[in-house]
């Protein structure tokens, strides 16, 4: 139930240096992302590898996520020397790689697509190759959310498949309109219940807080959607194990005719709010095999009473208004008792529950305004 925090420190204030991202973050990471270019040398190391990259998260005690697409499509992919020597360069670098191999293979937009029988070949073939040269990297099968019915369709078989990322991203436009009701959380259920029996990693995912055709911020909103995804999502899924957040700045937006910002630092409201949720016991800044701090889990009630004696509660307001806004405080009572308050995602909240007699004693209540 806990899970690791990375990030692609594309940001205006990390520039790609993950060795910033502690300093600025206030937490170190344990997962950090790259993406390499298909046959492309890195030329200040003259290796396949993402060598100086890796150098630097090996100082940082940290683990590697790649995002590694054969761009010149599906049939150069073979058991050749370029393929060999980046695994042999994976195993050099001592490091934990999550190699996210062809990634979004149900959607149209990646040279990659729509064979799903030759790419579920060549998967295999890539995994077969990290398995014999360089068995720290972990293969990583990672569809896009949309279309959802082809995912399945791709899927390489669990012998070969050791994560399942998805990537996880909201936005407050969708199909060309503005769109602020819902919650990540709603997109990501159906595609967790498909896949849980594998552990998932969000292996990219960002919260847009500025709509660039218009420049028009939505920071509160960004803030709330914020909560959801690194406050609830890990809590109320256990086999999500690992987040990594697509940190893409303004100017790198713009340069690359991006319709979003996601740069938390450029936003106020969540610079602040991405600190305090991170800091949790429930996230991990070090690839720790079996290490799990939360002495506690939870167990849906769903309207039941609550067992009596001390109780951790964690409540789930789902965000059905047109504008998206959460609730401004969430209240536990029984009967006439104040119990306890939270203003906050995860809304998280401990109790003292005395003896209940009747059904429904336990009150919970959503305030939509703060005081006046």
């Amino acid at each position: 139930m806990i899970s690791y925090i990375g990030m692609l420190g594309a940001d205006r204030r990390v520039g790609y240096d993950v060795t910033k991202i502690e300093d600025v973050y206030g937490r170190k990471h344990a997962l950090y992302l790259a993406y390499v270019g298909w046959r492309k040398v890195q030329t200040d190391t003259n290796t396949y590898f993402p060598a100086r990259t890796a150098e630097r998260v090996k100082a940082l005690d940290g683990a590697l996520q790649i995002g590694w697409e054969p761009r010149y499509g599906i049939d150069d992919v073979q058991d050749d020397e370029y393929v060999r020597r980046f695994a042999r360069e994976a195993k050099a670098s001592g490091i934990p790689i999550f190699l996210r191999y062809a990634s979004e293979m149900n959607g149209a937009w990646v040279p990659w697509h729509g064979e799903p029988q030759k790419y579920i070949e060549k998967f295999r073939l890539i995994h077969d190759i990290m398995a014999e040269d360089a068995p720290n990297v972990a293969m990583v099968w990672s569809p896009n959310f949309w279309p959802p019915d082809t995912i399945d369709d791709y899927y390489p078989g669990d012998s070969y498949v050791d994560w399942v990322g998805f990537p996880l991203y909201s936005t407050p436009f969708s199909a060309g309109q503005e769109q602020l009701k819902g919650t990540v959380i709603d997109t990501f259920a159906p595609l967790y219940d498909r896949y849980r029996h594998k552990p998932i990693m969000i292996s990219e995912g960002a919260i847009a807080h500025t709509y660039l055709p218009t420049n028009k911020a939505y920071w509160s909103w960004a803030e709330s959607q914020l909560g959801y995804m690194y406050g609830l999502l890990p809590r109320l899924f256990p086999q999500v194990k690992a987040i990594t957040y697509f940190n893409f700045s303004r100017s790198q937006a713009v340069r690359t005719n991006g319709n979003y910002v996601y740069d938390i630092g450029e936003n106020p409201f969540m610079d602040g709010f991405y600190q305090r949720l991170i800091a949790s016991d429930w996230f991990l800044s070090k690839i720790e095999p079996g290490v799990d701090p939360i002495q506690y889990r939870y167990t849906p009630f769903l309207g039941r009473s609550l067992p009596t004696g001390k109780q951790n509660v964690l409540v789930y307001p789902t965000l059905e208004n047109e504008l998206g806004e959460p609730p401004f405080a969430i209240a536990i009572y029984q009967g006439n008792q104040f119990l306890g308050v939270s203003y906050e995602a995860p809304w998280e909240i401990e109790i003292q529950v005395s003896t209940c007699y009747q059904h429904g004693c336990l009150q919970i209540v959503q305030s939509e305004t703060g005081p006046s």
